[in-house]
């Protein structure tokens, strides 16, 4: 079994302010099952907002980021599961930070 997803979303980090320029998520997701014991994934998201503004002063701090990941799944039981997952996450600009992570996780369906 194959899936996909694509998420377009636009919001504003505080509507009580429409001189913010509001937040720009993408993301898309791809999933592949191999039977029914095993699966595999992956992602990518992309988002980015406007820049700060101080008593009518741009600040010149565009926020830019942009997220990969895949994950693979396996049943170990009929009601448990393991995931192991890798995750980057990438700012395209000067603010913030770049960061990679693995998950590890145990699932137990109830």
């Amino acid at each position: 079994m194959r899936t996909g997803s694509l998420t377009c979303i636009s919001s504003s980090r505080e509507r009580s302010d429409p001189a913010l320029d509001p937040e720009q998520p993408r993301q898309a997701h791809v999933v592949k099952t191999f039977g029914q014991a095993w699966w595999l994934s992956t992602g990518i998201a992309y988002s980015w907002a406007g820049e700060n503004t101080i008593d009518g002063v741009p600040k010149g701090d565009d926020k830019g980021n942009l997220i990969l990941g895949a994950s693979f799944g396996f049943r170990l039981a009929d009601a448990q599961s393991v995931r192991l997952a890798y995750v980057r996450s990438d700012t395209q600009n000067d603010v913030g930070q770049d960061t990679d992570s693995l998950y590890v996780g145990w699932s137990i369906r109830f």
